[in-house]
């Protein structure tokens, strides 16, 4: 694949890293809710503990990756 397709594939990725790390956590608390009668805590906390999850795992890569930027973009007292 040339590089004009590697940000798509980036991007699908990350969603769907995002979508699994939601995902879990939710089947847990709704798992919880069924077995131990949380209703409706465990599913609002398996979501709350899954978009932390989530929002982790994606913003943070994509954080370092713009500290390591090689070309950072230009301030207007460059030009």
């Amino acid at each position: 694949m040339g590089k004009a397709g590697r940000p798509v594939v980036s991007a699908m990725s990350a969603g769907f890293q995002f979508a699994v790390c939601v995902l879990l956590p939710v089947w847990a608390g709704y798992y919880a809710e069924r077995r131990y009668d949380f209703k409706p805590w465990g599913l609002i906390g398996g979501l709350l503990v899954g978009l932390l999850i989530g929002g982790w795992s994606v913003f943070v890569p994509l954080w370092r990756e713009a500290e390591d930027d090689p070309m950072p973009p230009k301030s207007r007292d460059d030009e």
